[in-house]
């Protein structure tokens, strides 16, 4: 196969799957997704064995798992959505056989890059939104709360750079948290916001102890951390500067005191919540009581909304098509089967071939897992992210950017060897 077309192939998926998603991102996943297909027929030889990679055996075992749930909970093809939700991860074997047929892609530097800029390119979109066409909340033509799960998600991931170089210019890596902070705060994103601090608390901590002889780039992430710390806390207690995003510090404690009220109706009446929070604490009530009824098989993607209708108060019969909370989702539509499978997804970016691993691929390969399952989890926790076609195809392009680094990075790899 001509190395033009795996280098042209690898350069769009790429470029669309880490600068764009923020900024168009449909158009992004269209396009990423297309070039791992064709690249998965061109390079087809090589499948087998990174089918075999333990990442992609996990996705394979979510898939099997949600696949038995189907027999039992079957009433139409609305419930094959449970597998819809996670059908482009598999994909991502295309972009591994890309890095192996062209293994200067599969470098930290690079990636890490395009994730910065992708960040950096979604804080402009948003700063355009706000001062140009006047928007209330950010979301570059986007929904705000997926604008800001996409910022997040990038942000994070471009600190692999930081281990791709030892000059001391690698520091820059650590403005992509700052930018994915900033594009959150401008599309009013609560439930992004508690995700990113829950998410970026253990990375920060983990960054601190791997660079605490390099006083420049320790003192830098330190100085990142209080940055952020500081930007969210001033908003907290002035309010000529609050934020949407950070009445969420505010609202947090008395929406976890409603969601542990005896019934949904007075909960959400007696306390001072308002009507967002309201109807994602129903929301949440709903897929907890479907799971309880219904645990092991849960009652099907097809049935899964109106199983929890039932247990919605009057207020909020009319309530959307999904549950906005991926734990939520497949609890409620697959049952104990469904959380199996979506905690293996979870653990697949974790997973990895015993090999000889340098130290920095070693670390390379746990801050990319780290932020891109944290990240995952907490953003999933308030909003459905699994299962929206951009942010599925997000984390398709980052599993296979982690997973295509660890192969090439091996000791061991041979460029010209036909995987």
């Amino acid at each position: 196969m001509s190395n033009v077309v795996t280098l042209l192939l690898a350069a769009a998926a790429l470029v669309a799957g880490l600068v764009f998603p923020p900024l168009s991102s449909y158009t992004a996943v269209y396009v990423v997704m297309g070039a791992m297909l064709i690249a998965a027929v061109l390079l087809r030889a090589r499948l087998r064995d990174i089918a075999r990679h333990p990442a992609y055996l996990a996705v394979a075992a979510a898939i099997v798992l949600l696949s038995l749930t189907l027999p039992f909970v079957w009433q139409g093809p609305d419930d094959l959505l449970v597998l819809g939700a996670i059908a482009p991860l598999p994909l991502g074997i295309g972009l591994v056989a890309l890095f192996e047929a062209e293994p200067r892609f599969a470098s930290p530097v690079l990636i890490g890059g395009l994730s910065l800029i992708g960040a950096f390119g979604a804080v402009l979109a948003g700063l355009n939104d706000i001062f140009v066409f006047g928007l209330d909340r950010a979301g570059s033509g986007n929904n705000p709360i997926h604008y800001a799960d996409l910022s997040v998600a990038l942000g994070l991931f471009a600190m692999i750079g930081v281990f791709g170089s030892k000059s001391r210019w690698r520091m820059i890596f650590l403005l992509g948290p700052l930018f994915a902070l900033l594009a959150v705060l401008l599309s009013g994103s609560r439930g992004a916001l508690l995700a990113y601090f829950a998410t970026m608390a253990p990375l920060t901590g983990l960054l601190v102890v791997w660079f605490r002889r390099e006083w420049l780039l320790g003192l830098s992430i330190l100085a990142a951390g209080l940055v952020s710390v500081l930007l969210v806390t001033s908003m907290v207690f002035m309010p000529s500067l609050s934020n949407r995003a950070v009445d969420a510090f505010r609202d947090f404690g008395t929406a976890v005191f409603a969601f542990a009220e005896n019934t949904g109706e007075s909960a959400a009446l007696s306390a001072e919540i308002d009507g967002s929070t309201d109807e994602r604490l129903t929301l949440l009530r709903g897929a907890v009581a479907v799971f309880v009824e219904h645990p092991v098989f849960g009652v099907g993607a097809g049935q899964m909304i109106s199983a929890a209708r039932e247990h919605f108060p009057e207020r909020h019969k009319q309530l959307g098509n999904h549950l906005h909370s991926d734990i939520g989702n497949f609890a409620a539509s697959a049952g104990l089967f469904g959380l199996a499978g979506y905690f293996a997804l979870l653990l697949a970016p974790f997973l990895r071939p015993s090999g000889n691993y340098g130290t920095d691929t070693r670390r390379v390969l746990l801050l990319g897992a780290m932020a891109l399952s944290g990240s995952y989890f907490t953003l999933g926790l308030t909003n459905a992210v699994l299962g929206v076609l951009p942010q599925t195809g997000l984390h398709a392009t980052l599993l296979a950017c982690l997973v295509g680094i660890g192969r090439v990075w091996r000791a061991d790899f041979t460029p010209t060897e036909p995987r």
